[in-house]
């Protein structure tokens, strides 16, 4: 569903004909899941094309679980993180996702590459040798 409203999101913003109003009906829907167990919280994430991971610019050196969740589950990262921190490198050397500029046009030549990838079946994925590496500066 959110891959369908990034998509949407993207054909709206390349082509300003398209009905903005779907865009927010479909938004609408999009609920907060609330809390759920961890085996439920990984099932969910399991089914997800994309995991996305956000961060501003103060939190450059936090790695959250999420991602380490997100490279077991060996889920393509769609980043919005800060250029040159530490979500930015471990994304980048484990070739497992999409790293975002903050510019919101910037933006766009990449979530462009993203779905043409994921409708090529061709998404970053990390290779099982990174995922199992240990985590030292070599």
């Amino acid at each position: 569903m959110i891959l369908r409203l990034i998509q949407l999101t993207w054909t709206v913003r390349k082509n300003q004909s398209t009905n903005r109003q779907k865009i927010h009906r479909m938004w609408s829907k999009v609920m907060p899941i609330g809390k759920l167990d961890h085996s439920l919280a990984l099932s969910t994430m399991n089914a997800l094309d994309f995991g996305v991971v956000a961060a501003d610019g103060a939190c450059m050196a936090n790695i959250n679980s999420k991602m380490w969740e997100y490279l077991a589950l060996n889920l393509s990262m769609l980043g919005i993180v800060h250029p040159g921190g530490s979500k930015d490198s471990l994304i980048s050397a484990g070739n497992c996702g999409y790293v975002f500029p903050y510019d919101a046009e910037s933006m766009l030549p990449v979530l462009e590459t993203a779905l043409s990838d994921f409708e090529d079946n061709k998404v970053k994925r990390a290779s099982s040798e990174f995922i199992q590496q240990p985590c030292v500066k070599r």
